[in-house]
């Protein structure tokens, strides 16, 4: 076997194993998927109405939420988190505090990691009409 050759058969065989460590992070990082949200919302701060929405991670630390009817995006700074076990389903995850509810995580099916959507509203109003009701309510909504 002729050194070239040597070479060209380890970098063939290596390839594998470097899509393992370097896909993972770049999977995140690519998904793409739709929802249908009955209600109006608000995610990072932005007040969003019902419809059909297009999300898209763009990368581990940015996703867009698109409307898929008006064609407005809106870009959100997400945390990734990381668990023990893969996820079974796909979801987005709404808390409601009072007033409209708020988008706070998104998972994905196949992966331990979901993110975080970072701004979560704080409004005075809300806080009062909180010390008052039972806690906080979560919502999912299950992703296409």
């Amino acid at each position: 076997m002729t050194r070239h050759s040597a070479i060209l058969t380890n970098l063939l065989c290596s390839l594998p194993f470097a899509g393992l460590l370097v896909g993972s992070p770049g999977v995140s990082a690519q998904m793409k998927t739709r929802a249908t949200i009955p209600f109006a919302f608000s995610a990072n701060n932005v007040s969003l109405p019902a419809g059909a929405y297009e999300i898209q991670m763009v990368s581990e630390k940015v996703l867009t939420i698109r409307n898929t009817r008006t064609s407005q995006a809106k870009y959100m700074t997400v945390r990734p988190e990381y668990g023990r076990e893969a996820q079974t389903r796909s979801r987005l995850v709404f808390q409601k505090d009072g007033g409209d509810p708020y988008l706070t995580q998104i998972w994905v099916d196949g992966s331990a990691q979901h993110s975080e959507i970072l701004g979560r509203p704080r409004p005075q109003r809300e806080l009062v009409a909180r010390k008052s009701s039972p806690g906080p309510t979560t919502v999912e909504i299950a992703l296409k």
